[in-house]
């Protein structure tokens, strides 16, 4: 279940990018690249954003991330349910690698009781 999962990327999802530099790089390749245009989608249907420019930057730069995913899931035969939910997936795991950062500062990261 997810809950089990986070904690299993939990316990290495910041030693595996190997440093705080590597970790804010990704954050914000992930952010900025996944998640953002989305966002900014979301403010332009609603109202927030009426600057043409950025709804169109913004539609180009979802479009480009789902293409690219599409494609990613038809070569590995994943379910297309994770091409929809990428935005997600992307800021759950750059929640997670902060996450255990957290638990590596503080030193409670858990290896299965051992």
């Amino acid at each position: 279940g997810f809950v089990q999962a986070w904690r299993g990327f939990a316990k290495n999802g910041f030693e595996g990018l190997g440093s705080m530099w590597t970790l804010l790089f990704f954050t914000g390749m992930h952010l900025t690249g996944h998640v953002l245009p989305w966002a900014l989608l979301g403010a332009c249907a609603i109202g927030l954003i009426t600057e043409d420019r950025v709804g169109w930057l913004a539609a180009a730069a979802a479009c480009a991330g789902l293409i690219t995913r599409s494609m990613l899931a038809a070569r590995f035969r994943q379910p297309w349910l994770s091409v929809a939910l990428h935005p997600a997936s992307m800021a759950v795991s750059t929640a997670m690698q902060w996450w255990s950062l957290w638990l590596h500062l503080r030193g409670k990261r858990r290896w299965r009781g051992r």
